[in-house]
């Protein structure tokens, strides 16, 4: 009998729900072109003390007996954003095996092709992977991911794998993501949530202007509010559209982000019927530097804009481009948790 069978029920139930929930199979699979920084350019535990995974080279450990995991988090990855994923294992692990892998059912990932043109295949070998390595063995672990800019698929597999504290690795849980390319540009903030409820991204200007679902743009600098999730549509009100995408991004698609002090807030509007928290990670850049911030929502805490949005940090842009630097992370409030992502009746906006 297959290990996972225990969470078969589960999964069913959230993946009807747009959310990816898997747990172990044979070895992990290699998208075919690329290197995993093509797909991941990071990845870190959530917590008060965030641990960051470092990169190898060479293919992901072949299963030798290990614990297996069991994931769950969002089913879109936003080109440049970041994505919470909960981890757990069948076992004790003290190290977690980050990768990226092709889609269910396919031999190898499909490059896309210019304006109308078919999809490639690609046909070379890739390497690497990120490995988290924890102070000391647990059964469940948060971690972070953070997506690379430009990323070479519609598609993707996140990979992960368990490392016991003896070495022994465990088979691979794999967690489907849908990718949505957004402009990159000198500055760009971006929200991922893992439930199916009604977040809303603030970013305040140096003038003051702020960019959010109500006011989305272009701004005279040329900020745009250019992914906006499960808000109702125009003209509609008390209801929820839930569109599975549970991301927000504010970037420059035109003009040239002004320097000066941003403000960056994230506002619970409705639960749209979620009665678990809603986790969240907030992922700023800022000439090429990389900051990650996570936190949670209680159901309570839904106060359709009334409050203007919970401060998640400010940051100075300055004209000149600054050297990139590895990602950083940050805690605001709590740290991200596993909560099983429901969906009651929609409410809301």
């Amino acid at each position: 009998m297959s290990p996972c069978v225990h969470h078969a029920s589960l999964s069913a139930i959230v993946l009807s729900l747009g959310v990816a929930v898997a747990c172990g199979t044979s070895s992990p699979t290699s998208p075919s072109g690329t290197s995993v920084t093509s797909f991941l350019s990071g990845a870190a535990t959530s917590g008060s003390t965030p641990v960051q995974g470092s990169q190898q080279s060479g293919a992901p450990p072949a299963p030798s007996g290990g614990p297996t995991p069991t994931t769950g988090g969002n089913g879109t990855a936003v080109a440049g954003g970041s994505s919470g994923v909960a981890v757990s294992g069948s076992g004790p692990f003290q190290s977690v095996v980050v990768s990226a892998g092709s889609p269910s059912g396919s031999a190898s990932l499909f490059l896309p092709g210019g304006p109308g043109g078919a999809r490639t295949a690609a046909t070379s070998t890739p390497t690497g992977f990120f490995r988290i390595d924890l102070p000391a063995p647990v059964t469940s672990q948060p971690i972070v991911v953070t997506f690379s800019r430009s990323i070479p698929a519609t598609s993707f597999n996140i990979q992960i794998q368990l490392i016991s504290a003896t070495g022994l690795v465990g088979a691979v849980a794999t967690l489907p993501v849908t990718v949505h390319t957004v402009t990159a540009s000198a500055v760009e903030v971006n929200v991922s949530w893992n439930q199916p409820s009604d977040l809303d991204l603030h970013v305040v200007e140096p003038d003051g202007n702020e960019i959010f679902f109500g006011n989305k743009g272009p701004s005279v600098t040329g900020g745009t509010l250019d992914l906006n999730s499960n808000d109702a549509p125009p003209g509609v009100t008390g209801q929820c559209a839930i569109d599975n995408l549970d991301n927000e991004n504010v970037s420059w698609p035109t003009g040239t982000p002004a320097a000066g002090t941003y403000q960056v807030k994230v506002d619970y509007f409705s639960t749209c019927g979620v009665r678990n928290d809603t986790n969240f990670v907030v992922t700023i850049t800022n000439n090429g530097v990389v900051s990650t911030f996570t936190g949670l929502f209680t159901s309570d805490e839904a106060d359709a804009n009334q409050k203007g949005g919970r401060l998640i940090t400010t940051f100075v842009h300055a004209a000149t481009a600054a050297s990139p630097t590895a990602v950083t992370w940050a805690l605001i409030n709590a740290p991200f948790v596993s909560a099983p992502r429901t969906r009651q009746m929609p409410l809301g906006r």
